[in-house]
């Protein structure tokens, strides 16, 4: 959409679908152009719409930026989660398509699928979804399906600085969503790993604890907050470590060594230590470390944070 003190121009999707892949501030403009002005098709020539006057376009753009926004609201869950964007607007579009199946929560974002193509159509990894799926059946698995991948969704590929391996997923129900060591904004108190976290932090940098425990901001700037599991039953830590997500995960790390250079790899615990053996440590830095859990003072290599240029809070 193109702004300019003469007139709006505006393309609107054909399909109306197509309306929930744009964020909320957009399906709001959408809404005001769609009432206030002309809209076009795609296909059609760019037209300029003609210009409200001043008090109408006022009037207009506060009432349907009021409706759009609460429409947007009243979306399900899944299609107003960062994580689960994404694949709500896949299982709307499967579901539109008359599809039954149930893939929306099993792919990669497109730079991991570009770097490990193929990889979640392999037998291993078949059989690991299908156990998956069993599992859910007849357990509460922790995070949510549409969370599985955060982790891959919230740092690309290309964009990886730092790793941060953990073990598995939070088994407190209402803790995990996909990134290793983080929670939700909202819980309350934080889990014994990241209250040690923060210590460390604050004692190795002077970062004083931020007031909640979660740690998409690290992911946004290039930490790729992984675990080796990517599940686990409610209450039952380890429960799917030999599930076979090792396929998935070694896969991944191996990739980022092979094909990136100068990241550095934090291995806390030892199920993250055993994956150092993927990682060239002539190319990358490795640190390890003891499983946060265990207690601060341990030295989890924090310090990089501030040689990384990372904004820790």
């Amino acid at each position: 959409m193109l702004v300019s003190q003469v007139g709006v121009y505006m393309l609107v999707p054909s399909d109306p679908v197509h309306i929930l892949s744009v964020p909320p501030v957009s399906v709001t403009v959408w809404s005001i152009c769609h009432i206030s002005l002309r809209v076009i098709s795609p296909g059609a020539p760019f037209q300029r719409a003609a210009s409200p006057p001043p008090a109408a376009m006022l009037l207009s753009c506060a009432f349907t930026g009021f409706v759009a926004t609460h429409r947007f609201r009243a979306l399900p869950p899944v299609l107003r989660t960062p994580t689960g964007f994404a694949r709500g607007l896949a299982t709307v579009r499967a579901s539109s398509s008359g599809s039954t199946a149930a893939t929306s929560d099993w792919e990669l974002p497109p730079s991991w699928s570009a770097a490990l193509p193929g990889l979640l159509d392999t037998p291993a990894l078949v059989q690991l979804r299908d156990a998956l799926r069993v599992e859910r059946e007849s357990h509460n698995i922790l995070p949510r399906p549409e969370e599985t991948f955060a982790a891959f969704e919230a740092c690309a590929f290309e964009e990886v600085r730092v790793v941060i391996l953990g073990q598995d997923p939070y088994p407190t129900p209402g803790h995990a969503m996909g990134l290793s060591f983080s929670v939700r904004p909202d819980v309350r108190p934080l889990p014994g790993s990241l209250r040690n976290i923060y210590k460390e932090l604050e004692t190795d940098l002077g970062v004083p604890p931020a007031p909640h425990g979660c740690l998409q901001a690290w992911a946004e700037q290039g930490v790729f907050l992984l675990n080796p599991t990517l599940s686990v039953r409610a209450g039952a830590p380890g429960s799917h470590s030999e599930l076979g997500w090792r396929h998935l995960t070694d896969a991944a790390i191996s990739a980022l060594s092979s094909r990136r250079e100068g990241i550095v790899f934090l291995l806390w615990g030892k199920a993250a230590e055993a994956k150092a053996a993927l990682v060239d440590e002539t190319v990358h830095a490795v640190l390890r470390a003891p499983h946060p859990r265990l207690g601060s003072g341990s030295g989890l290599g924090l310090g990089l944070g501030s040689g990384a240029g990372l904004r820790l809070t």
